[in-house]
């Protein structure tokens, strides 16, 4: 063992280079916090004079123009007002990343609804990470309730919630969308509540009350059809697009995934050698699906003629835009028009299709649960009722005293 006084030359001369290493991060971190001091006083200040204007709106009192101009800011646009760009790059403005239709829906909410609208949407984007569509959906749910009960939001009782379900019916609204309302109802309630914003979620009272509508199947394609759809694209695909579309055909087909999963596949995410993909789902959750051979192939030559780095985005438009979801299903309905399929096909039939073969070709419930990334297996028995459905019919045509 080397002498007390040497041990501690050896480990001073170890860790001098971390202690300089913190003397830098900590100088840099001066530097950001005097950049934005500005920033967050200026969000202060503001905030102080939207608190005041908002208690004298209440009051009945005449706003002058700068407090009619700080009520218009929302919670959510004072925590994203922007600082300058620190070192040529960095940006504080989180709102960036949710998407523009979300954030349309979340500024058309009204009343008392508008101040919570915002710091809800921030819950479930960044703190739950829930999709875009789902979000959307929550979003909506807010809005449109905030259009119909104009009072104090402290004060929406079980009843005035039945009277909105009963004002969706007359309007026509089908069960799934008037559950589908409730339940964005039932998460912004509970957000509030647990966030000590109201004093109870006045959803519970109806948790029992689900709508009920007519237990509809979805439709499911043939391989014979799926076939058809891939040639049609394979064949009536313009030269330039064509290893993209045939690509996006195939995993469509060999995955199930959903349209926004599709469209956020970056290079990074593929296993071509494995042949597996890393798929992103819903919630942040991520998972490992196979592919088949034609769709590992059509990938590979799509990658080699676009040039695509592991970085970028699988598919992307001509301009080197990353895919929408729109995209993908304009581009399902547009080639299953071209091969003669019927007009009800649509991008989620694909996925359908894709459960409904795995399980007539012996794949059990938990396989397809895990490939189709849903969190409960009762989501994915619905394509037991498919395929019992499709017995049944197949029943009552060949047998003679059916």
């Amino acid at each position: 063992l080397a002498p007390q006084g040497q041990r501690e030359v050896e480990l001073d001369a170890h860790i001098a280079p971390f202690i300089e290493d913190f003397k830098k991060i900590e100088a840099i971190a001066a530097e950001v916090a005097k950049k934005y001091a500005p920033i967050a006083k200026e969000q202060a200040d503001v905030r102080l004079v939207r608190r005041e204007a908002i208690l004298k709106q209440q009051a009945g009192e005449k706003l002058t123009p700068t407090e009619k101009k700080a009520v218009e800011y929302s919670e959510r646009e004072l925590r994203d007002m922007r600082a300058e760009k620190f070192h040529g790059e960095i940006k504080f403005s989180q709102r960036e990343s949710v998407n523009k239709r979300v954030r349309k829906i979340a500024s058309e909410a009204e009343g008392a609804f508008s101040e919570h609208a915002w710091t809800f949407l921030s819950n479930l984007s960044y703190e739950q990470q829930l999709s875009d569509n789902t979000v959307a959906a929550y979003m909506t749910a807010v809005r449109d309730f905030s259009r119909f009960f104009k009072k104090n939001i402290q004060t929406v009782k079980p009843e005035d919630l039945r009277a909105y379900k009963q004002e969706m019916s007359k309007a026509g609204k089908s069960a799934a969308t008037i559950n589908l309302r409730m339940s964005g109802l039932n998460e912004f309630f509970g957000f509030l509540t647990m966030t000590d914003r109201i004093a109870g979620n006045p959803m519970l009272a109806l948790a029992d009350e689900l709508v009920k509508g007519p237990k509809t199947l979805p439709k499911v394609l043939s391989v014979s059809q799926m076939g058809k759809f891939v040639r049609a694209v394979k064949e009536r695909t313009r030269r330039n697009l064509l290893e993209r579309n045939v690509a996006m055909a195939e995993l469509l087909w060999a995955t199930g995934a959903r349209a926004t999963e599709i469209t956020d596949i970056k290079v990074g995410d593929l296993r071509l050698g494995e042949r597996q993909i890393l798929i992103h789902g819903k919630g942040g959750k991520e998972r490992l699906v196979p592919i088949t051979p034609s769709a590992a192939t059509a990938i590979a030559a799509h990658i080699e003629r676009a040039g695509l780095q592991r970085h970028e985005y699988l598919f992307q438009t001509r301009n080197g835009d990353q895919l929408t979801r729109q995209d993908i299903g304009r581009f399902v309905k547009q080639y299953a028009i071209k091969a003669g399929l019927p007009s009800w096909v649509h991008a989620h039939t694909l996925r359908h299709t894709f459960a409904t073969q795995l399980l007539e070709g012996g794949a059990d419930l938990r396989t397809i649960q895990e490939l189709l990334g849903h969190g409960s297996i009762s989501t994915t028995q619905i394509y037991t009722w498919i395929e019992s459905d499709r017995l049944r019919r197949q029943y009552r045509e060949s047998h003679p005293r059916a």
